[in-house]
């Protein structure tokens, strides 16, 4: 009994991992949609002030090269929002991090079953979806995981009886 609690276990860690993973991703392409969004915003906002003040008070040269590098940034700014899909990206790995987090709930269900009943014949049916919900879910960057990494290393697995 303690081999199907030890894997258990094990697979409890290595999906909880995933889980908290894909919502540190979903929270981290958030973060970075809205501060270019922001940034994009306040550009966007300077250089249409720059455009009235500009051709109201004079045409001097530096008054315009300004007005168009801020509105190249902010064409920038714009550009990169698009391009990155941060929304599709947050969406994506929310979507992960809640399959992630049922497959969790479901090992510590079956941790409840082995400690109350004994193991089963096999728990296929576990590996089988964790396999389905890796294939559906999109990359977590590096970093992302080995934070996740970190923070499940200090949670103690649900069921640790021998």
């Amino acid at each position: 009994m303690s081999e199907f609690n030890e894997l258990l276990n094990k697979w409890w860690l290595s999906v909880g991992e995933m889980h908290i993973a894909h919502h540190l991703a979903a929270s981290k392409y958030a973060n970075q949609h809205k501060y270019t969004g922001l940034i994009a915003a306040i550009l966007t906002a300077i250089t249409t002030t720059s455009i009235f003040i500009t051709v109201s008070q004079s045409e001097t040269q530096i008054a315009w090269l300004i007005t168009g590098i801020i509105s190249l940034f902010a064409s920038m700014a714009t550009g990169i929002l698009s391009f990155m899909k941060f929304d599709d990206r947050i969406a994506q790995h929310f979507q992960s991090a809640i399959n992630f987090q049922s497959l969790r709930r479901e090992i510590e269900e079956e941790l409840i079953v082995l400690s109350a009943q004994g193991p089963k014949q096999n728990y296929e049916h576990l590996r089988q979806r964790w396999t389905e919900i890796l294939k559906n879910s999109c990359p977590l960057p590096q970093e992302v995981f080995d934070k996740a990494r970190r923070q499940m290393k200090t949670e103690a697995t649900p069921f640790s009886r021998e």
